[in-house]
């Protein structure tokens, strides 16, 4: 099942299968998606740095 994000929202990352910079366990904020709502980008909360990511390396936070 194909997971869809939106611009804004905050994920947890958990893997690192597109060598991004992010810590594994690190909040970051979405930046940007694809028409079918695949992360394609993502900062630090601080908007210090941001790396290109991919939807297996997220996952959501718990409501």
């Amino acid at each position: 099942m194909m997971m869809e994000y939106r611009i804004g929202e905050i994920v947890k990352v958990i893997n690192n299968t597109v060598k991004h910079g992010f810590e594994i366990g690190t909040e970051v904020r979405v930046l940007r998606v694809n028409m079918i709502g695949q992360v394609e980008e993502a900062e630090l909360l601080d908007s210090s740095d941001y790396w290109h990511i991919d939807n297996d390396d997220i996952i959501k936070l718990e409501q």
